[in-house]
């Protein structure tokens, strides 16, 4: 089949380019398909009119386009078996869900032993099309998906209002950032049909929420602005953008199925000191981002320090990026010791960050960031693969150390990856250790976000005979479905109880430490309590039936030589004591 794509310094003759021009500036959609009605070349007409990127059509075949494929399927029939052009109305949907009537007309085209080579053809829509100059203005200024203005024409307006706040200081009008949380997760369970179907109602909804004189525009992805004329001050933005986070939190329907979003709002106010739109619309997306990280369920209105904040971040997040190049991070190794005998049955792996100018750097100290950014997948992954390397290390070279177990943790950006579960048997494999050489500790967290994406990560790591740990249990979401439904095997005592386990009165604390264990025994599930650092704990804990624990009574998180070394030291008397 010809290529319409094929141009005048190729040797093509005066017929082709006249053709070409036609198939690069013609107003209807022209398409051209292989036998199988896979789209070859699409001209920019048809991406027009349906509103997908050229690659996205190319991805697709013809049929996926017509509301009723059948009419797709008699048309191919009719041409195919009269062997010349056919046309006929059939309706067309378009990227955003939205359908049109069109008139649709297409001829095949045949090798010489008669088979389908492909199809032409031309689609345009039933009814007129808007003038090519405001066709291409509002192409360029409008958002294609959700009809909303766009970034372009949203910076415009803002840069004029700022300057006529300049020359009118009385004139306040405010900026809100509206970022959808966890958008993402959408398009990974339902699809992106799905996700580009929600943007569309979140759109629709929003501008139903502000008030005709008010301009809403999608500025990138999942992120709106909101320019709201004539304010009264900060708390007035303030309310509006509750009744945003009010009137988003109503389930949308996508195609059959309600769906759940929430948003994190910043805002900025007209102020004299802003030079750009640029400027202002930064800072509230700034606000916005801590809006989010502070959970706040209301807008939040920027501030000076907020920007001071983001910087550090950004700095924070771009070396965090060379430290994953440059392979920063060490582990650390905390031991976890039978009670009563005070010897070492495993140890959990700690990540640390070995910076070239700050030096060693804790968790909380970067590990917000990579969670945010995403780097903790690639972080956690090298903890995963290390961890299982030094404990297939230690268990081979040292005397008696053939069941010491290693627990690592794992973030649920981990667990959402669908793939994980590969990634977990190539660290045992790699390290050449069974399954049960390793345990996995995740918190009950991780089921909030995408409850059956995790659920389905956690059984194919169940099936490598990997054992899945609970941590923090009994301080958040606890849950015995949780216990009951997934292949949990450990719980992990939170830390915040041991204060009051060295107390004569240990209360309530006691009576919820008691329990969690009477619960774990009743579930065949092992215990682990943390933060053990007095004998009165651990002689608490093991009258209560803990038979397990790890803290500073013990040893606090040490290197790898270290950890080796307390192995040695503890074979046969255990741990003597605080180190």
């Amino acid at each position: 089949m010809n290529s319409p794509t094929k141009g005048a310094a190729e040797g093509v003759g005066p017929e082709e380019r006249q053709y070409q021009v036609v198939f690069d500036h013609s107003r209807e959609g022209i398409f051209v398909t292989s036998g199988d009605g896979q789209f070859v070349q699409v001209n920019p007409g048809m991406v027009d009119l349906l509103g997908y990127l050229r690659l996205e059509l190319l991805a697709r075949n013809v049929q996926d386009l017509f509301s009723d494929p059948g009419d797709w399927d008699r048309l191919r029939e009719e041409i195919e078996r009269e062997g010349r052009a056919r046309a006929f109305e059939a309706r067309l949907r378009r990227k955003d869900g939205r359908e049109l009537d069109c008139h649709v007309s297409a001829a095949a085209e045949h090798t010489p032993d008669g088979s389908v080579a492909g199809h032409h053809g031309l689609v345009s829509p039933i009814g007129e099309r808007p003038a090519p100059d405001e066709q291409i203005q509002r192409a360029t200024l409008h958002d294609t998906l959700t009809q909303l203005p766009n970034r372009t024409f949203f910076v415009q307006r803002l840069e004029r209002l700022l300057q006529r706040h300049l020359y009118r200081p009385a004139y306040r009008f405010g900026l809100l950032f509206v970022a959808l949380n966890r958008f993402k997760l959408v398009n990974d369970s339902l699809g992106h049909r799905a996700g580009d179907r929600l943007l569309v109602l979140v759109a629709e909804r929003l501008s139903n929420l502000v008030r005709p004189e008010d301009t809403v525009a999608r500025i990138a992805g999942d992120e709106f602005g909101i320019l709201m004329m004539d304010l009264d001050g900060g708390e007035e933005a303030a309310v509006v953008a509750g009744r945003i986070r009010e009137g988003l939190g109503e389930p949308f329907d996508v195609f059959g199925e309600d769906v759940y979003v929430s948003a994190s709002i910043g805002i900025t106010l007209s102020e004299p000191t802003y030079g750009s739109a640029e400027d202002m619309l930064r800072d509230a997306e700034t606000a916005a981002d801590h809006a989010k990280r502070e959970g706040l369920e209301g807008g939040l209105v920027f501030e000076d320090s907020m920007r001071t904040g983001s910087v550090t971040r950004f700095a924070t997040e771009m070396a965090l990026r060379r430290a994953v190049e440059r392979q920063e991070f060490v582990l650390h190794y905390q031991p976890v010791v039978a009670l009563e005998s005070r010897r070492i049955v495993g140890f959990e792996a700690l990540a640390r960050w070995n910076h070239p100018e700050r030096g060693l750097l804790m968790p909380d100290q970067f590990l917000p960031v990579a969670e945010e950014t995403g780097l903790i997948v690639p972080i956690g992954n090298w903890a995963l693969m290390e961890a299982c390397r030094q404990i297939a290390e230690w268990r081979a070279e040292l005397l008696g150390s053939e069941s010491l177990v290693m627990t690592v943790n794992l973030s649920v950006r981990q667990l959402l990856i669908p793939s994980f579960g590969s990634v977990v048997r190539e660290a045992l494999e790699g390290a050449g250790i069974p399954g049960e050489a390793l345990r996995l500790e995740i918190t009950e967290t991780v089921f909030l976000d995408d409850p059956a994406a995790v659920r389905e990560t956690l059984a194919q790591i169940a099936e490598l005979d990997v054992k899945l740990c609970l941590d923090d249990f009994g301080t958040g979401y606890s849950s015995l479905s949780y216990l009951r439904d997934l292949p949990v095997h450990l719980l992990k005592i939170d830390r915040s109880f041991m204060g009051r386990l060295s107390e004569a009165d240990m209360g309530t604390t006691g009576e919820m430490v008691e329990t969690i264990l009477t619960l774990a025994r009743g579930l065949d599930l092992e215990a682990v309590a943390e933060g053990v650092e007095t004998e009165i704990q651990r002689a608490n804990l093991l009258r209560m039936g803990c038979r397990h624990a790890q803290g500073y009574l013990f040893s606090r998180p040490v290197e790898a030589e270290r950890a080796r070394a307390l192995v040695l030291d503890s074979s046969e008397a255990g741990i003597p004591g605080p180190a």
